[in-house]
C-alpha cells in the first residue's frame, strides 16, 4: 500500500465514520483491506477504494467499514461499571420510585456487553417486581451485530461470567452445537438490536435514556469529533442519566457537562446529587491525538445501507423465569435471531 493510497483511505474512513486512524496502522488497513482486493480481483488499493467510492456494488462501503473497525470485547469486562450500575443507579432509580429503565449500549461489537448488561438487570431489576427494562444494543459494524443478534458463542469466550449466571441464563450446546452457549430468551427480550453510525444525524433513535454505554470508542475520535458526540450523548440523557466510557477514556475537559463520578462513570451534571464540578482540564493537557486529524471533507451521500423505518422499542413485562433445574441444558431451544433493522424507540 502506497503512503498516498493509505491517505486517501484514512480521509474517507474519517469522512464516513470519524475514526481518525493513526499513521501507525497502515500495515493493519492493508491487511484486512487485501481480502478486499482479492474478492474483485484488484492489483492496487485505490482501485478498490474507487469500487468503495462509487458504489461498485453498493454493500461494499459497508464492507470497508467492517474492515477497519476494531471489536475488542468480553463478558464483564471492566466488571466495576456493572457494580456501579448495580450498587448506585439501580437503588436511586428505585429510591426515587421509578422503576423503569433504559440503557443503550452504543457500541454493542459481537453481543458480549450487552448480554452481560441484560443479566445485570435481570438480576437486579426483575419483572416480577414490576421493573420495565430495556437495552438499545447498537453498532455501526453490521458483521458483529449480525454475531451479536445471533447470541451463540463459543463456550472458552465464557470465562468470566459467573456459573451460576452462566447456567441460569444461557443453554450449552449438545451434539454439532457442542462446545457453544446460546443467550437465553430471558435476555433476548430485553435487547434490541440496530445498525447505528454514531457521527451520522439524526440517529434512529426516539429514547431519552438512563445510562449510555460507549466504551472504548471515543479514543478513535479527534477532539472535534468527541465533542460533537458526547454532546449528543447529553441531549440523549435523562437529566439524571449516567454515561461510562473506556477505562482510557478521560473526557475532564468537558466538564461543564458531565460531572466525573471515578473510573470513567459520568454524571449529567445539572441533575440532582450531581457532585461538585471537575476541574476542566486546558485543552493543551488533554490526551495527545494519535495522529493529526485529516480535514474533513463534506459529507458524501451515504451508499449500500437501506433507510431504517420505524419501530416500537416497547416495554417487558414477562415475569422474571425460574431457575433451571441442575439437568445439562439442551441447545433444543435456541431461538432464532431477527435481523430487521428499524426505528428504536421507547414508549
Amino acid at each position: 500500500m502506497r503512503e498516498e493510497e493509505f491517505a486517501a483511505i484514512r480521509q474517507y474512513l474519517y469522512d464516513e465514520t470519524g475514526i481518525s486512524l493513526s499513521a501507525g496502522k497502515r500495515d493493519m488497513a492493508c491487511s484486512r483491506l487485501a481480502k478486499r482486493l482479492r474478492h474483485f480481483g484488484l492489483n492496487s488499493y485505490s482501485a478498490y477504494l474507487r469500487k468503495v467510492q462509487d458504489g461498485d456494488p453498493p454493500t461494499e462501503r459497508q464492507e470497508f467499514i467492517n474492515c477497519l473497525t476494531t471489536n475488542k470485547t468480553d463478558f464483564f469486562r471492566e466488571p466495576h461499571h456493572f457494580d456501579f450500575l448495580r450498587d448506585t443507579v439501580i437503588p436511586q432509580l428505585r429510591a426515587s420510585g421509578r422503576k423503569r429503565l433504559r440503557l443503550w449500549c452504543a457500541a454493542s461489537s459481537t453481543g458480549e456487553e450487552p448480554y452481560t448488561l441484560a443479566m445485570t438487570l435481570r438480576e437486579h431489576c426483575p419483572a416480577s417486581e414490576g421493573w420495565d427494562a430495556r437495552i438499545l444494543a447498537s453498532d455501526i459494524d453490521t458483521s458483529v451485530l449480525a454475531h451479536a443478534e445471533r447470541g451463540v458463542y463459543d463456550l472458552d469466550r465464557a470465562g468470566d461470567i459467573p456459573p451460576a449466571m452462566l447456567h441460569k441464563y444461557f443453554l450449552r450446546g449438545t451434539g454439532a452445537k457442542a462446545g457453544k452457549i446460546s443467550a437465553r430468551p430471558e435476555l433476548r427480550e430485553l435487547l434490541t438490536f440496530r445498525q447505528i453510525n454514531l457521527i451520522e444525524e439524526p440517529w434512529p433513535i426516539r429514547a431519552q435514556f438512563d445510562v449510555i454505554f460507549c466504551r472504548n470508542v471515543v479514543i478513535y475520535f479527534d477532539r472535534d469529533t468527541q465533542h460533537k458526540l458526547l454532546t449528543r450523548f447529553a441531549a440523549q440523557l435523562d437529566p439524571n442519566g449516567f454515561l461510562f466510557l473506556g477505562h482510557s477514556e478521560n473526557i475532564h475537559w468537558l466538564a461543564d457537562t458531565f460531572a466525573p463520578l471515578g473510573s470513567t462513570v459520568y454524571k449529567m451534571r445539572g441533575g440532582t446529587d450531581t457532585p461538585p464540578p471537575a476541574r476542566t482540564l486546558p485543552r493543551s493537557a488533554a490526551r495527545p491525538e494519535a495522529a493529526p486529524r485529516p480535514a474533513r471533507r463534506p459529507r458524501l451521500r451515504s451508499r449500500g445501507l437501506r433507510k431504517t423505518s420505524t419501530t416500537s422499542f416497547s416495554a417487558t413485562s414477562r415475569r422474571r423465569a425460574a431457575r433451571p433445574s441442575s439437568r445439562r441444558c439442551s441447545a433444543r431451544a435456541w431461538p432464532r435471531a431477527s435481523t430487521t433493522r428499524k426505528r428504536a424507540s421507547v414508549g
